[in-house]
């Protein structure tokens, strides 16, 4: 039972856990009363938490009764990870008319060195992350920030759970684009950052024959962006 502060805001985060690690699944059903009994709440913060949930776009078919966990659908990955490397290099680009290249270049050796460090342990994912939040938290916008954090991770319950390439790879592009950013091209960062999302959707496009549309369900693996 949950009894702290804030009923929504906790329920809203154990419930996006769940669904970030597909302990509920892809096109599965929340019901309302069932989030209640599990939480030992009233209907209120159960509707404002799936409230929160569906503009992170987690959800879909929201009703009184509860809503449904997105489907998993080859055509909306696709398009997230379209935004997602659109605004990686935006963020790029915005790093350096902010001036801030030092602090990204300094804070990106760092997140290499771990990612390295932890190639072959959980925490990877972590540094992964951070690899990329760097050229958001240096472009000094609050709005971009929030708005990347909420695709990445549509982005990624939507990849570790249907893909199958190797973090090697990943790292790997990753080293390439720190090398081009550290060197002062930041074109050629910006241009290694559309290859790195591109070459990351691949293997989906040829697990369902890139049928972009189409609707599957897919075995959990694990990959980093």
């Amino acid at each position: 039972m949950i009894i702290k502060k804030n009923l929504s805001e906790q329920i809203y985060e154990a419930v996006k856990a769940d669904i970030l690690t597909q302990k509920i699944g892809f096109g599965q059903k929340l019901i309302n009363r069932e989030l209640q009994k599990r939480f030992g709440v009233s209907s209120t913060p159960v509707r404002d938490a799936i409230n929160r949930l569906y503009l992170d776009g987690l959800l879909e078919d929201i009703s009184n009764g509860g809503a449904r966990i997105i489907s998993f659908d080859l055509k909306m990955a696709l398009e997230v990870n379209e935004i997602v490397a659109l605004l990686n290099q935006d963020a790029v680009a915005l790093t350096v008319t902010k001036g801030n290249q030092d602090k990204v270049t300094r804070q990106l050796s760092q997140i290499i060195a771990k990612q390295q460090d932890y190639l072959d342990h959980p925490k990877y994912l972590e540094y992964d992350k951070q690899f990329h939040h760097t050229f958001f938290e240096f472009s000094d916008n609050a709005r971009l920030i929030k708005v990347y954090d909420e695709l990445w991770d549509m982005l990624i319950l939507i990849y570790h759970k249907n893909s199958n390439s190797s973090r090697e790879t990943a790292f790997a592009q990753h080293q390439q684009i720190f090398s081009a950013y550290r060197g002062g091209d930041y074109a050629a960062a910006r241009r290694l950052l559309s290859s790195h999302f591109t070459d990351a959707v691949e293997p989906l496009k040829k697990k369902f024959g890139a049928q972009e549309g189409s609707v599957q369900e897919c075995p959990g693996n694990t990959r980093s962006w």
